[in-house]
């Protein structure tokens, strides 16, 4: 008996010398996964194997259903950021996205700086809902949130979830239906972001990498379009930001956004790398991009050969890919009549807008002050008149 006492002691003992780790029930799980718990913040749960003291991997509230544990109080100060993660995937994943996004919205606001997962399925759900309702331009700050969210993020990026929904081409991690152009029209808080923006890469200085890149040259695009719609009365910086070539998707951006710089050399040297990039390999999207870039550059410039040359390019979009890429049909389109009527053949924008009316209802091109500002087109020409009479 006396021995038998002894060891229960000695196990007691032990019992209360070996750590305590919270458990973790995902939603749905019947059973608590088996990693140990090491830190809770609105990050999300940091998890370690059994035998590990550094973190493993990170689990975006969205998954979370329950911590029990050294955690719990942590985790129930965190509840509301979970049900609500929770509950915007599951309409997101229902593609019930009108009552996703104001979930989303309200998330977004708290997410839109962080990194780690549950930044990057905010950032992500609001992308989709965004596009989804053709809000491309409102679409580009979660984009950007995304981008920063998973290159930041402590632990391996995360990686979309759902193929069915998202938005992202898997090589470049970009979003072929949310390239670099823009309608003009901006209102003067977002004149005045680029214009911090913009600041921000003078003061750096430093060539740009990953998410500091694309979000360089997506706000130098934005800029570039609000300096041409502003006139000549605009005083906004437009800066060319010095990136990281290596990176495909930077690449492929600078090419665009350097086509469309004040200075024509650097324009044609920039158009000369968008033209090597359409061979028969080169993806669709990839070639819409390019096209665009290539009409509106060519537009830029003073020979009216190369701005006829430049609104061909962009006809060819509408021409060939009406139905794979709607939203940039429809932008290029926009673009070649604004180019027409700039170079007075006000006639054939007038019949291209009615077709721009007719096959893009709906369309953020119809809204543009440059479309809107078109002056109707006169019929002129002499209608024969008819047999037996003067």
């Amino acid at each position: 008996m006396r021995s038998t006492g002894r060891f229960m002691f000695l196990l007691s003992t032990l019992a209360l010398s070996l750590p305590v780790y919270a458990q973790v029930w995902l939603r749905g799980a019947d059973l608590p996964i088996k990693e140990k718990v090491l830190a809770v913040d609105e990050i999300g749960v940091w998890i370690a194997e059994a035998d590990q003291v550094s973190p493993t991997r990170i689990i975006g509230w969205d998954r979370i259903g329950q911590v029990q544990g050294p955690f719990h109080e942590q985790a129930l100060a965190l509840s509301m950021i979970a049900d609500a993660t929770w509950r915007a995937r599951i309409r997101l994943l229902r593609e019930d996205t009108f009552s996703a996004e104001p979930l989303y919205e309200q998330l977004f606001t708290r997410y839109k700086e962080l990194a780690g997962p549950t930044a990057a399925r905010v950032a992500e759900g609001l992308l989709v809902c965004r596009l989804r309702r053709g809000a491309h331009q409102l679409a580009i700050e979660p984009f950007l949130a995304f981008r920063q969210a998973t290159e930041n993020s402590p632990l391996p990026a995360y990686q979309p979830e759902y193929p069915s929904i998202s938005p992202f081409d898997p090589q470049t991690m970009l979003v072929p239906t949310l390239g670099p152009f823009f309608f003009g029209d901006s209102s003067r808080a977002l004149t005045q972001k680029l214009v911090d923006d913009q600041s921000q890469i003078e003061n750096r200085g430093d060539v740009l990498v990953g998410s500091a890149a694309i979000r360089a040259l997506y706000t130098t695009a934005m800029a570039l379009e609000n300096l041409s719609d502003a006139g000549a009365d605009s005083k906004l910086p437009v800066l060319m930001p010095a990136v990281d070539r290596s990176d495909a998707a930077v690449s492929l951006l600078a090419d665009i956004v350097y086509a469309q710089m004040e200075d024509p050399a650097i324009r044609q040297a920039s158009r000369i790398q968008l033209t090597k990039r359409l061979v028969p390999e080169t993806p669709e999207w990839i070639e819409v991009w390019c096209r665009i870039a290539l009409g509106q550059s060519l537009c830029l410039e003073k020979e009216i050969d190369q701005q006829l040359s430049g609104m061909l390019e962009l006809l060819q979009v509408p021409a060939s890919f009406s139905v794979q890429q709607p939203y940039l049909a429809g932008y290029a389109l926009a673009r070649a009549i604004v180019a027409l009527d700039k170079a007075g053949l006000a006639e054939a924008a007038g019949v291209l807008n009615t077709q721009l009316e007719r096959d893009y209802i709906g369309h953020p091109a119809l809204q543009w002050n440059s479309i809107r500002m078109l002056k109707p087109v006169t019929e002129t020409r002499t209608r024969p008149n008819p047999p037996g009479t003067s």
